[in-house]
């Protein structure tokens, strides 16, 4: 899986939650690197800030949905600031999470259970 935040404190927690659950996660520090590694790696699932230099989430995800190699990944959309973001249902993510203010373990469960389900129903209709 492919995590992309700009933030190394965040890419620091999540990442090791994610990896504690089982996942080989890949990080990117922004958003063109997001694109460089997805369109590289083809992940299972990608976890993606919104807000993020070089290369919004809004941007990253459309390019990734229109490139052949990356449009059946699913996307989870992170953002600190959800009440700034058009519906989600515009970026046709498959799921938003809300970065709480301080990352705790309710916070790393539902991500870590979220992409679980995720990696699962891929799984199901490859």
């Amino acid at each position: 899986m492919l995590l992309a935040d700009d933030l190394a404190e965040v890419r620091a927690v999540y990442g090791a939650a994610l990896r504690r659950a089982g996942f080989d996660v890949e990080e990117a520090k922004d958003g063109q690197e997001a694109v460089q590694k997805a369109l590289m790696l083809r992940p299972d699932v990608i976890v993606l800030d919104y807000i993020m230099p070089r290369m919004d989430g809004d941007r990253v995800f459309r390019i990734l949905s229109a490139h052949p190699r990356t449009s059946a990944v699913p996307v989870v959309l992170l953002s600190a600031f959800s009440d700034k973001l058009p519906p989600v249902t515009r970026f046709g993510c498959a799921a938003f999470l809300a970065k709480p203010a301080a990352i705790d373990d309710h916070a790393l469960d539902d991500l870590c259970g979220l992409v679980k389900r995720l990696v699962a129903a891929k799984d199901k209709h490859s």
